[in-house]
């Protein structure tokens, strides 16, 4: 049984949020995707586009589907601050070519097959949605990271807008000078907004985030971890940044290295010329004599200070963090790339 409009099947729908909302395409507003759910026939609809145009004038209209008014009206009932406030997400700049318009997807719709249109299976569907749904978008949203380097983390979102503190409000009061009596004044500081990070998501990196995600297949620890590295850096956290970074050499290197000494002269022989306890610092100079291309200054930029954080408490800078990220992103790219 697959989920299908022409078919007779039963569909129940829900709307699908995207706890942070992820840059795309064009190519991909329509898209539909089977999902894999346990015990579930399952379906990802996203949003489709009404006009091109930049801004709140030209929401992206939910995916059309049979029914899809009535959904529309429940949903809005359902939950009328998040739908009314956030959509399906719209266009936020055009470009040269259709092909280089950007979006944000903030939802889609989660079209599941029931056995029959009853209140008790519908709501049977809903608790299988709920027990798989939050693992299977964790491990897309993985893939989305590693292949278009946004950053959607939820849990510790990216700020991306500086005005007030949290600690702040706007109204001050007073008693005036001029006049005597009390008085109030608004205080509105500049807002400084920052670009989201990463590049949008295309249809093909879509189809490969989700197959992935329907085999639970996570992502190379290499490319978490820098990831997690980028994460950091975006929020100040260098300590972290200069560390998942230079994790993510160290195993896109160390095994590599073992790999094309074993195939020279044997894995044993590998394992007594490269115990696990060597150093980086031993192992580079080994790797560029095979041939292999790294950064010039990759042992500068990315072990140096990382030993500084770990032996000294050393609280790197900005331009460190980032030379440490842009070190690691040429190896891992390089050299652990994502089939």
């Amino acid at each position: 049984m697959s989920v299908c409009e022409s078919c007779d099947v039963p569909i129940a729908l829900t709307r699908f949020n995207f706890p942070v909302s992820i840059m795309c395409r064009p190519n991909l507003l329509g898209v539909r995707s089977k999902i894999r759910l346990p015990g579930l026939d399952a379906e990802l609809c996203l949003p489709v586009e009404t006009k091109r145009a930049v801004g709140l004038g030209a929401p992206f209209a939910a995916p059309r589907l049979r029914g899809d008014k009535w959904f529309c009206k429940v949903v809005e009932h359902a939950e009328p601050e998040w739908y009314r406030l956030q959509g399906w997400g719209a266009f936020h700049s055009g470009g040269p070519s259709p092909d280089d318009w950007v979006g944000h997807l903030t939802g889609g719709v989660l079209r599941v097959a029931v056995p029959k249109a009853t209140e008790g299976q519908v709501l049977k569907a809903a608790d299988l949605v709920h027990e798989s749904i939050a693992n299977w978008h964790e491990s897309l949203r993985d893939w989305i990271e590693v292949l278009t380097h946004q950053d959607l983390d939820d849990r510790h979102p990216e700020e991306r807008a500086h005005g007030l503190a949290a600690v702040e409000t706007h109204a001050w009061t007073f008693r005036s000078e001029e006049t005597r009596k009390r008085a109030s004044v608004l205080f509105n500081p500049t807002m400084h907004l920052r670009e989201a990070s990463g590049e949008p998501l295309e249809r093909a990196q879509w189809r490969i985030a989700v197959r992935r995600a329907n085999a639970q297949v996570p992502p190379p620890d290499s490319h978490i971890l820098l990831r997690d590295a980028r994460g950091a850096a975006r929020r100040g956290a260098t300590r972290r940044c200069v560390l998942d970074a230079a994790t993510s050499v160290e195993i896109t290197l160390t095994p590599l290295l073992h790999r094309q000494v074993s195939a020279s002269l044997g894995s044993s022989v590998a394992d007594e010329l490269l115990p696990q306890r060597q150093l980086i610092s031993a192992k580079l100079p080994v790797l560029v004599a095979l041939g292999l291309a790294l950064p010039s200054s990759l042992y500068t930029d990315v072990f140096v200070v990382r030993n500084k954080v770990i032996h000294g408490g050393y609280v790197p800078s900005g331009a460190e963090a980032q030379a440490a990220l842009s070190a690691a992103t040429m190896v891992v790219s390089s050299h652990s790339p994502l089939a």
